[in-house]
């Protein structure tokens, strides 16, 4: 099983889903107000205030299902390149950054898993408290993944697709930290428009998930050690197996950017247990020197 990407697209089809259906029972309530509502002239409703009227049930499921796959594929991309079977994070920086990226999003998960239990009819201000944690800390999350992007980034030769998936990543935040500011800030002066920024918000959010599906695409048709991990312990014969199985160097992708062979290509593992291969920042990447 390498299609690791399907899992942030399940819980990117699950949240799309759960709007729909939110849309769909609204309108065959014929796009009613509730009379429990504050603002009386409110005429488009926001997503919970739908759900509280008898569709809380729905809005658990759905945050809380799409809220574990969420974790599950930033956890999910962590142990692939733990072990080899996407590019792997050798710097510490890069490393403190994925698991950041987990932990907050944990956090904001559990935010909107608690938005949707304390309803807005009934737990208005622990509400929208536990809402400002669910946008807060995914976005925190979005920007430790960026992060841990750019530490990938100085590592790789071919990072093509690693850049995409940085500036994907950059423009997503980007749009709805803006659509965010915007919602905030009509809050007092407006009634409708809050709610329709909200609904976009909505909808954008799960092209984050599949950000993250793109980010797993590359695991396809590979297996775990497809990638080798330099100082940390990647067993040296099995690299010099596969060095001398090829008539010439093995693709640039497959290896860091800052490791580099000073030497002629050794006889034996004891060369390479002797510093045939050196590890410096400085240096650049400079092929590998057969004889």
């Amino acid at each position: 099983m390498t299609h690791f990407w399907l899992v942030p697209v399940f819980s990117g089809i699950i949240w799309w889903c759960m709007l729909i259906v939110m849309l769909s029972l609204w309108s065959n309530e014929g796009f009613q107000t509730y009379t429990w509502m504050e603002k009386s002239e409110q005429k488009i409703l926001y997503l919970s205030d739908i759900a509280a009227e008898g569709h809380g049930a729905i809005f658990i499921g759905c945050a809380a299902s799409q809220g574990a796959l969420f974790v599950l594929s930033l956890v999910t991309e962590t142990y692939l390149r733990n072990v080899g079977w996407l590019r792997p994070n050798h710097r510490t920086y890069g490393q403190v950054c994925s698991g950041l990226a987990i932990f907050f999003a944990v956090v904001g998960q559990l935010g909107i898993l608690f938005v949707s239990i304390f309803n807005t009819r009934e737990y208005h201000h622990a509400h929208i408290s536990l809402l400002v944690v669910f946008i807060v800390f995914v976005g925190i999350s979005a920007i430790c993944s960026c992060a841990e992007y750019m530490a990938l980034d100085k590592d790789y030769v071919h990072k093509r697709h690693m850049i995409w998936g940085f500036w994907l990543k950059v423009v997503w935040f980007v749009i709805e930290l803006v659509m965010v500011i915007v919602f905030g800030s009509t809050q007092k002066n407006h009634v409708n428009v809050p709610a329709v920024f909200e609904w976009i918000i909505c909808f954008l959010y799960p092209f984050y998930h599949l950000i993250l599906a793109w980010d797993l695409w590359p695991a396809i048709g590979k297996r775990k050690g497809h990638y080798p991990k330099y100082n940390d312990g990647y067993p040296v014969e099995e690299m010099l197996t596969r060095w001398e199985s090829q008539s010439q160097a093995p693709p640039d992708d497959e290896y860091p950017l800052n490791w580099r062979t000073s030497l002629a290509k050794p006889t034996s593992t004891e060369g390479i247990k002797n510093d045939v291969y050196e590890y410096s920042d400085a240096l650049p990447y400079d092929g590998y020197r057969n004889t």
